[in-house]
């Protein structure tokens, strides 16, 4: 959920290109290869550490909407729907 709040405050996010992460923040986010430290640290530097103190992105709307808890919860009461018609 800790993407899926990001998004939602505006923050900009800086992640690797492991798991899910892709698929949730799609190109909202700055992204680095898992475990390459430096260029972890050249992408916080050259993205939220060069902007202002608690600036805020505008994401796409519809991506934070796909990824919030109110579709979180709709998606895992429909799951348990589609499991109790079984």
């Amino acid at each position: 959920m800790v993407l899926a709040e990001g998004l939602a405050a505006g923050l900009p996010i800086v992640a690797s290109r492991s798991g899910a992460i892709p698929e949730v923040t799609g190109d909202a986010a700055a992204y680095v290869e898992p475990g390459d430290w430096m260029a972890i640290a050249r992408a916080l530097h050259d993205g939220p550490l060069a902007g202002e103190p608690g600036a805020r992105v505008d994401h796409p709307r519809e991506l934070v909407e796909r990824w919030s808890s109110r579709a979180a919860g709709q998606r895992l009461r429909d799951a348990y729907r589609r499991l109790l018609q079984r």
